[in-house]
């Protein structure tokens, strides 16, 4: 019986004949290549390079792993593109927001003239938004959460600038470091919130939203001047409201 001869097939052969795979993967890409040069040489700059930059990944990747991929010039432009876009939008956004806070100011300052003018209001930007601060004088009797007649007017007026916005409303009520003697308050603690929450009250009456609105009371733990003097007391004695824009890319 004849026996066929195995044939031998060693690494050693296999080496010598890879060189032919990468032989005809590289014809076959030249072939490629001129083929798509030919029907590119109409077309404009930019469909040129889209192609050009195609071809090059094709003969920079490896024969036997995957190239990881590579952004076209294209691509490159169109994400610089989105990224000056996406800054142009964020600085029209932002200088929009300043102007609508600009605009609420003037109403504010216009809303509380008069005590703007006798020293009972200040008026401020900050970094977070609009800051007014008003002495308690201007708005309640010594020892007393009830807002007067003429305080609820004007506060109705700061109401009417703030109803259509969106911004949320911190209501803040201060106290000197004075040990309150009044039969309606245990201490300062209860003053000072429950002020800020009588403002809070009137600004929901006069349509502002619920939900936009925060009361706090500080007692006499934020002074802004000493107290050390009866002047000094006065001016703790406030309310501060803080009107406060969104943070940014909210």
């Amino acid at each position: 019986m004849m026996r066929h001869r195995k044939s031998r097939h060693t690494p050693e052969h296999d080496k010598h004949e890879r060189w032919m795979v990468s032989y005809a993967d590289f014809i076959t890409l030249l072939f490629a290549f001129f083929v798509v040069m030919y029907g590119v040489s109409s077309i404009n700059e930019g469909k040129y390079r889209q192609a050009s930059g195609s071809i090059s990944r094709a003969f920079l990747q490896d024969n036997d792993q995957q190239a990881e991929p590579q952004l076209q010039p294209s691509q490159h432009i169109t994400m610089e593109n989105l990224t000056r876009r996406k800054i142009a939008k964020e600085l029209q956004a932002r200088k929009k927001l300043q102007e609508n806070l600009q605009q609420i100011e003037q109403g504010l300052n216009n809303a509380m003239a008069p005590l703007v003018q006798n020293g009972k209001v200040e008026i401020k930007r900050t970094d977070k938004g609009i800051y007014i601060d008003i002495n308690a004088s201007a708005l309640f009797d010594s020892g007393s959460a009830v807002l007067w007649a003429d305080a609820k007017r004007i506060l109705w007026g700061v109401a009417d600038q703030l109803e259509h916005q969106s911004y949320r409303i911190t209501v803040e009520g201060h106290t000197d470091d004075q040990p309150i003697n009044s039969r309606d308050f245990a201490s300062n603690w209860e003053l000072s919130a429950l002020r800020a929450t009588s403002v809070v009250h009137l600004f929901r009456d006069r349509g502002i939203d619920e939900s936009r609105l925060l009361a706090v009371g500080h007692a006499a733990t934020r002074p802004v001047v000493p107290n050390d003097t009866e002047e000094g007391r006065q001016r703790n004695r406030r309310i501060a409201l803080m009107i406060e824009m969104p943070e940014q890319g909210k």
